[in-house]
C-alpha cells in the first residue's frame, strides 16, 4: 500500500498505513519512545510534528518516504531541487511566503523542520511526497512489541515503562536494539 501525500489526507493516510499494516497504537508509540495518547494526536494531527519524528513513525509502521528516504539526505535534496529550478533562496523564500533566512536555515539542516512546511516546500518545487510500502517488509514496531511481551512473561513490567528495547542515534538515524530480560542484546 502507498499513498501520494495529500496535506489535507495526510492524517488520515498515516492511520490507514498502521491499520493496514495491522500494527497496534502501543508499539508503534513505544518504539517512539512517547505515549499512546501522544500517537493518537499525532495522527490526528501529523502536519504539527517535527521531520525527524515524522520519519520516526514512518519507519516505525515499515513505511517508506519517498523520494526523500533518508533524513540524512533530506536537505541536499532539498537544495539539489532548488537550484534544478532555477531558484534563489530569496525567490523561493518569496514563493512560501519565509524569509531568505529562513530557507537558509531549513537548508542547513532540516531537522526543525515541521511537516506542515516539508509539504508546503515539495508543492513549491513541483515534487511529490509517496508514503507506504514498494516492497513488502516487517515494520519494526511489531519487533519492539514482542520483545516487550516476552520480557513481560519472564519478569512483570517495572516502573520504567515498557521494557526490551532501547533506541540508540547513531549519524542522526535511529537504531533499533533488542534486548532479552536480563537486558542483554539479541541479534
Amino acid at each position: 500500500m502507498q499513498f501520494r501525500v495529500h496535506r489535507t489526507l495526510l492524517a488520515m493516510q498515516v492511520r490507514a498505513l498502521r491499520r493496514n499494516y495491522r500494527i497496534p497504537t502501543t508499539a508503534v508509540a513505544t518504539y517512539m519512545g512517547i505515549s499512546a495518547s501522544r500517537l493518537s494526536r499525532i495522527e490526528s494531527n501529523p502536519h504539527l510534528i517535527k521531520v525527524p519524528q515524522f520519519y520516526l513513525l514512518m519507519e516505525a509502521i515499515g513505511a517508506d518516504i519517498e523520494p526523500c528516504g533518508q533524513l540524512a539526505q533530506l536537505t541536499h535534496q532539498l537544495v539539489g531541487w532548488r537550484k534544478k529550478l532555477g531558484l534563489t533562496q530569496t525567490r523561493f523564500g518569496a514563493l512560501l511566503g519565509v524569509s531568505q533566512s529562513r530557507i537558509a536555515h531549513i537548508e542547513q539542516d532540516a531537522a526543525h523542520l515541521s511537516v506542515e512546511m516539508l509539504l508546503k516546500l515539495l508543492e513549491a518545487l513541483r515534487i511529490s511526497l509517496y508514503i507506504g510500502q514498494q516492497i513488502h517488509r516487517q515494520p519494526l514496531a511489531p519487533a519492539l512489541a514482542m520483545a516487550a511481551a516476552a520480557s513481560e512473561k519472564t519478569n512483570p513490567p517495572t516502573q520504567q515503562g515498557a521494557r526490551g528495547a532501547r533506541r540508540q542515534r547513531v549519524d542522526g538515524m535511529h537504531e533499533l536494539h533488542l534486548q532479552d530480560a536480563a537486558g542483554r542484546e539479541l541479534g
